[in-house]
């Protein structure tokens, strides 16, 4: 039985496949459980291009970071060297200086892992309100919250 994403995805998504290498997994050819991580923070460098505004072009020029505050993942089938799968990624919410990102990470139709990771968003080492720093990043990731999703791999 197909167990359906807990929450669907709203507004802009990014879509990335991903093919599981046997560097990231362990010893039983499973893959290693933080290696998520490191697709997840590709996933919203994606999201973020697909706003049009990269962050290493426009965030961090700027001098403004989104830091980790909070990261969590649930998996629910072991992955293995080989399998192919889809990351969706897309913006969940935000309230004041944060921002948190939600992650579907899909095997042949199943959901393999579920998470989110939440945002601050800093410059010069203190959260910021980003409407007041950056009025343009702002209005982007609003819009992309709000927009319409085009059809996808999800």
């Amino acid at each position: 039985m197909t167990r359906e994403a807990r929450t669907a995805p709203t507004g802009h998504r990014a879509v990335l496949p991903i093919t599981v290498r046997w560097a990231e997994c362990d010893a039983a050819g499973i893959l290693y459980h933080a290696r998520v991580f490191d697709w997840f923070s590709e996933g919203r460098l994606a999201w973020l291009r697909g706003i049009g505004h990269a962050y290493y072009d426009d965030w961090r020029a700027r001098g403004i970071d989104l830091l980790v505050r909070e990261a969590n993942a649930t998996f629910d089938r072991a992955m293995r060297p080989g399998d192919d799968l889809s990351l969706v990624v897309w913006v969940d919410g935000r309230q004041g200086a944060r921002l948190r990102f939600r992650y579907t990470v899909r095997h042949q139709g199943h959901v393999t892992v579920e998470g989110f990771t939440e945002h601050v968003f800093v410059k010069d080492g203190r959260a910021i309100n980003l409407v007041r720093v950056a009025a343009d990043l702002d209005q982007a990731v609003e819009e992309a919250m709000t927009a319409v999703p085009s059809p996808s791999a999800y």
